[in-house]
């Protein structure tokens, strides 16, 4: 029977992300909730992750924090994934 610790603990490395790649339109509290956890399991490799924002000042804060890729427009997002 598993242990609670057993349950948070990090996954196996992968040898390959969960997803070729993976935007997200809007960068708020919910795709922060999303994109961290991704990222700090090594599921999903920063550079993969694609954001967009109308806030640019939000988009460099979450591209700072994580190293993802931010586009201009929405279109770019959806085409970079």
């Amino acid at each position: 029977m598993s242990t609670l610790n057993d349950t948070f603990q990090k996954p196996n490395l992968k040898t390959s992300p969960v997803y070729d790649k993976i935007s997200f339109i809007g960068t708020g509290k919910m795709a922060e909730a999303l994109i961290s956890p991704l990222i700090s399991t090594q599921l999903q490799p920063p550079h993969t992750i694609s954001i967009h924002d109308v806030s640019p000042s939000t988009m460099d804060r979450m591209s700072t924090k994580y190293g993802v890729q931010q586009h201009d427009t929405v279109e770019d997002c959806v085409e970079s994934s």
